[in-house]
């Protein structure tokens, strides 16, 4: 296939991405009002629920095929790069 055919699929799903990325933050917002807790709360949920989902579906398919190291290499490296992000919004978000 020759390149625009193959850069075709991305566009499309860019345009697809931000569409529903749209309708997934009205719900959010609608949720967070319903609920009465701050958006900020349910934003930081579901990308924590993005982030993470691909992790706990690598760490339960190493598990089964009997690769745990796998698992502690990648929970080791997951706790620190969340842990050096936070510090490092910290000194954005704190005067």
């Amino acid at each position: 296939m020759t390149l625009p055919l193959w850069l075709l699929p991305g566009i499309a799903s860019a345009i697809v991405i931000m569409a529903e990325s749209r309708i997934a933050l009205r719900h959010a917002v609608a949720i967070a009002e319903g609920l009465r807790v701050p958006p900020f709360l349910v934003g930081n949920t579901l990308v924590a629920l993005g982030t993470d989902t691909p992790e706990i579906v690598n760490s339960i398919i190493s598990s089964y095929l009997g690769h745990g190291d796998s698992n502690v290499g990648d929970s080791i490296v997951s706790v620190s790069t969340h842990g050096s992000l936070v510090l490092g919004l910290f000194a954005f978000v704190t005067p």
